[in-house]
């Protein structure tokens, strides 16, 4: 048995390791420093490494660049060695896809204006369309068919105010006894005829007197 005088004792219990833990370790339920954060693929490559993948990729978006203008000063080398007749023929081509896509769109709009036309009271849809006709170039129809509804609106509209006797009308548009001038309704003082051949014969009266 050996014996410590008390500044050996005292430097032993400060260096101790409390609780039976390891050193490195804190008490209070095991609770540490949050682990690091995954490296990313691009940590993992170092400096060097990250340098080299920037250089990569700026390299292949110049080639990509570079790849489009062969292309297009390709392009254009085909096009010189076009004969007149081949040439003729594309731009034929071209015209025939912008004349096609021309009048399918002429044909949405006309089928707008029709509804839109039904639709605000016309009589004849056909008689709106006509009346619009050309006007109807500026309607706008976007890639997929879709047309401008609002415009084609704004144009029957104004077009039914310009023109209301294109719209139909409430009456049925035959003569009323006083229109023909018989009866209680055509003067003051006749009696009311009944239908038939009495009114037929008391229009024939009428128009005598006058």
């Amino acid at each position: 048995m050996y014996r410590t005088n008390g500044r050996t004792m005292s430097r032993y219990l400060r260096t101790a390791p409390q609780g039976g833990e390891p050193n490195g370790t804190t008490g209070g339920g095991g609770a540490g420093t949050q682990p690091a954060p995954a490296p990313t693929a691009d940590d993992q490559l170092g400096d060097a490494g990250k340098k080299a993948l920037t250089e990569e990729r700026k390299q292949r978006g110049a080639a990509e660049k570079r790849a489009a203008a062969l292309e297009a000063e390709l392009q254009q080398l085909r096009d010189a060695n076009k004969s007149a007749e081949e040439k003729a023929l594309d731009a034929a081509r071209r015209e025939g896809a912008n004349t096609a896509t021309t009048a399918a769109n002429a044909r949405l709009v006309s089928a707008e204006v029709r509804i839109a036309a039904a639709s605000g009271g016309f009589a004849d849809p056909g008689d709106a369309l006509a009346a619009l006709r050309e006007q109807l170039s500026a309607v706008k129809v976007t890639d997929t068919g879709e047309v401008d509804q609002a415009a084609v609106k704004q144009l029957v509209d104004e077009l039914a105010k310009a023109k209301p006797y294109l719209l139909k009308q409430s009456t049925t548009g035959t003569a009323s006894p006083a229109d023909a001038g018989i009866g209680a309704g055509g003067t003051t003082s006749g009696a009311p005829v009944a239908p038939g051949l009495g009114r037929l014969s008391a229009a024939y009266a009428a128009g005598a007197k006058k």
